[in-house]
């Protein structure tokens, strides 16, 4: 599994990139607008967020994914999105996305699978946060 950025010189803007070896993949609008917080993280199981990028070698999505919300008194909308990850030790983990703002703000993402010579991936879902 990668986890890579695409920077504004590719003509369509920033871009964080999560791909496994099946070629499932997330990827995440990563352009900076005002009045926000944004990014990602990763979590355990039971929702204890790593300090750092876990190591994603071998690691695998399940498809899993489910909505992430919490409170947060400095911002008026918040909304997550997390996709479950099997690492190679068997641990199962969460990446989470997610978009803190004060309203009108909002990043787009895509999920899905990378199938040679089709026209568009396959189980793909898109939303934003």
């Amino acid at each position: 599994m990668k986890l890579f950025e695409r920077t504004e010189s590719s003509g369509w803007g920033n871009r964080l990139n999560l791909i496994d070896g099946n070629n499932v993949f997330v990827g995440y609008d990563y352009d900076q607008d005002c009045c926000e917080n944004f990014g990602y993280y990763f979590q355990e199981a039971d929702g204890t967020k790593l300090d750092q990028d876990p190591n994603l070698e071998n690691a695998f999505f399940t498809l899993k994914h489910k909505d992430v919300s919490i409170s947060d008194e400095q911002w008026d909308e918040w909304y997550g999105i997390a996709f479950e990850i099997k690492l190679q030790t068997g641990e199962m983990i969460w990446f989470t996305i997610y978009n803190e703002h004060n309203g009108y703000y909002s990043h787009g993402f895509d999920f899905g699978k990378n199938v040679e010579g089709a026209p568009k991936p396959e189980y793909y879902e898109m939303g934003s946060l």
